[in-house]
């Protein structure tokens, strides 16, 4: 499962939802690549926050793949638009696995 630049806008009841599915469609061992917003204490409206980024944290991302039955493989944080202040983002890749 792949997925770049849309978990960002997702709130925390959606991503669960979606990996809920995951879970479900992925064959053992099978993995899943999302880039997902690395923000803290955002607004709890997401176009109150930066590029409408939701409030998800990489710690929030690990605990809702586990409650879904799966693992974490890594967490690698990565920067979006570097140098542009308005829409500059820190956002995370997560790779998971169906156990």
């Amino acid at each position: 499962v792949f997925s770049f630049d849309s978990f960002v806008h997702m709130h925390a009841n959606v991503i669960d939802d979606y990996l809920k599915e995951m879970n479900r469609v992925l064959v053992d061992g099978g993995k899943g690549f999302i880039h997902h917003s690395h923000l803290y204490e955002g607004s709890e409206y997401s176009f109150n926050n930066n590029g409408g980024r939701s409030n998800m944290s990489p710690e929030k991302f690990k605990e809702l793949v586990e409650k879904n039955g799966m693992k974490i493989i890594e967490q690698r944080p990565i920067q979006i638009s570097e140098g542009n202040e308005r829409w500059s983002a820190h956002d995370t890749i997560s790779i998971f696995q169906k156990i």
